[in-house]
């Protein structure tokens, strides 16, 4: 229990150590504190990403929730048929301080939702029916460059609507594809992801990055002097008068 609570204690003693105010991270610019934010539910509290997949006939995602012969149990009519032909997952993360070093405190979740109705070798239809949620969460630290430390807890499959029950001889139970466990990790991110934001979008603190970063000079462009062409508001240079022969040689008489 000590060694665990050490665990837990090490990253929140090094995260009040180190104060950097801005540093770039796979996330954008981290800001340790900015006094113009409100203290509670800051703007940039939610940060997270969403995806559609789906798999293409014989390529279906296995949950691990039916065997793979299911069709030795009923062939195209086999109970177990929760062999997922869409996908929709996703990520949330949540920082609910927007000041002082809770601010470093994050919780976040990760679901992942699964549609579908086949058998392999046996079934295999573009049926939306729903199979189940394969889902976890946690919380993190931000301790600086770039490191997390993380707590993560998954949970067992569940199952949606008429499926939650057993489905016969081939029906695997719930623990899914990694069955329930918790961990304790660290994270590392790199990398800046401000070249996806906009001017009219961006945070200050990605504007400024952007604002600071070395620009590329621009070739240097040599001046031509213009050349006037005679006639645009400049006179013809005149030539010398000529001198005839005999002319040579004379001069006023004194």
């Amino acid at each position: 229990m000590k060694r665990l609570v050490l665990i837990v204690v090490l990253p929140v003693l090094l995260s009040t150590f180190l104060r950097a105010q801005s540093e770039k991270s796979s996330q954008g610019v981290w800001n340790a504190d900015d006094s113009h934010e409100r203290m509670f539910f800051p703007r940039d509290m939610l940060w997270g990403w969403a995806q559609f997949d789906l798999a293409p006939p014989h390529n279906e995602i296995d949950p691990n929730i039916c065997a793979g012969n299911a069709r030795d149990y009923g062939g195209v009519n086999a109970p177990c048929s929760m062999f997922a032909r869409y996908m929709l997952s996703g990520i949330l993360e949540v920082r609910p301080f927007g000041r002082t070093p809770l601010r470093r405190f994050m919780l976040w979740g990760a679901p992942t939702f699964l549609f579908g109705k086949t058998v392999p070798q046996a079934l295999y239809t573009w049926s939306p029916d729903a199979i189940g949620i394969e889902h976890s969460w946690g919380a993190a630290i931000y301790i600086g460059k770039g490191f997390e430390f993380r707590v993560t807890q998954h949970f067992l499959f569940d199952r949606l609507g008429a499926r939650n029950k057993n489905l016969g001889p081939a029906d695997q139970g719930n623990n899914g594809p990694w069955g329930r466990y918790m961990t304790l990790g660290v994270r590392k991110t790199f990398g800046t992801r401000c070249w996806s934001v906009t001017w009219e979008s961006a945070w200050p603190a990605c504007a400024r990055l952007l604002l600071d970063s070395p620009r590329t000079p621009e070739p240097m462009q040599l001046e031509r002097t213009p050349q006037v062409s005679p006639g645009a508001g400049q006179a013809r240079p005149q030539k010398p008068p000529k001198v005839r022969r005999g002319q040579m040689g004379k001069g006023k008489s004194g």
